[in-house]
């Protein structure tokens, strides 16, 4: 067995896991500010966000969901042909039923509320409208990529619930800023959420069809992905018994480390009167702190977007490499 796979394979379950746990960001009433980011890729090819559609209010209870086979570019879906059969029967009640069901847009994308930087990056959940304002604006060579790292625009979005609203539905104005500006964190690039892996599950025709009925089916997939944890686990385990006592805070592979409390211990225990010696030195750093902050900010800024650039490409073609030749 190949114990970098696992550690690999273990590492990209347990950031999924962390990224489904991320709240959808939910504008506030008025006055927003966001940045919205490009594809996790940093492929310019790629899109910034995911679309796709759901069929709504299914089950008896009418409050269960599922994504649009069809929309995911599958020939068939039980919902889809539901609401055929539905429409057929001229009943008025199978008619409305069959207008609930239709299938509705849903577009993912990853932002920043810059009114909110301490949460880092956040998904947004939209219908069309404000998709189609984005991407107008997008298209429009007055503005370009709203979404560049380095000569992206922030974006004022003006919110109106649908209570308030003269549609009755939620009603959003997307407000480019005229100044291009690089992101203000480039750390950010690397908090973005594969938005098709984290939110978009697609279900089986079968586990569609016991859903509409309201029946539990045995999800295959979900059983056998638990049993993978306790192997990777143990694997970690061994690879990291040669370096047991060695803990570093800023080492990867410790921090995921399914040992690392013990290991911490045992460094703590064998930790010598190091860090005094070192303590006099720290006044010396005072005098060239202004400078930093004198020096133009926004060079600084995009050399550090550059290098993360590089990095996460440099990762994701690494991840294809090890598929290929696995």
């Amino acid at each position: 067995m190949n114990v970098d796979r696992v550690k690999k394979k273990y590492e990209e379950l347990k950031k999924k896991r962390e990224e489904r746990k991320r709240d959808f960001w939910e504008p506030k009433e008025g006055i927003n500010e966001i940045r919205i980011l490009p594809n996790c890729d940093l492929d310019s090819e790629g899109d910034f966000y995911y679309d796709t559609e759901y069929h709504k209010s299914l089950g008896p209870d009418k409050k269960k969901s599922c994504v649009c086979l069809i929309a995911e570019g599958y020939e068939k879906c039980p919902v889809c042909d539901l609401i055929k059969e539905l429409y057929k029967t001229k009943d008025k009640e199978d008619a409305a039923f069959a207008k609930e069901i239709k299938r509705q847009p849903r577009i993912y994308w990853n932002i920043v509320d810059l009114k909110a930087k301490e949460k880092g990056v956040q998904t947004m959940s939209t219908g069309n409208g404000v998709f189609e304002d984005v991407l107008g604006y997008c298209a429009n060579p007055k503005y370009g990529d709203l979404t560049d790292p380095k000569t992206g625009r922030n974006i004022t979005l003006i919110f109106t619930p649908s209570a308030k609203s003269k549609t009755t539905y939620n009603e959003y104005v997307v407000q480019p800023d005229p100044e291009q500006t690089p992101l203000e964190e480039p750390k950010w690039l690397e908090q973005m959420a594969d938005l098709k892996e984290v939110y978009v599950k697609v279900l089986k025709p079968e586990e569609i069809e016991a859903l509409i009925m309201g029946e539990k089916t045995e999800d295959k997939k979900s059983e056998s992905k638990p049993a993978k944890k306790p192997e990777a686990e143990k694997k970690v385990e061994e690879v990291t018994k040669s370096c047991l006592g060695k803990y570093s805070g800023e080492d990867q592979d410790c921090l995921t480390c399914a040992i690392k409390e013990k290991c911490l211990e045992l460094r703590k225990s064998k930790i010598v009167e190091t860090p005094k010696a070192e303590t006099p030195k720290a006044e010396t750093p005072k005098a060239e702190t202004p400078k930093v902050a004198e020096t133009a900010p926004v060079v600084d800024s995009e050399s550090k977007i550059n290098d993360i650039i590089a990095s996460i490409k440099k990762k994701k073609e690494a991840e294809k490499k090890g598929e290929q030749t696995g």
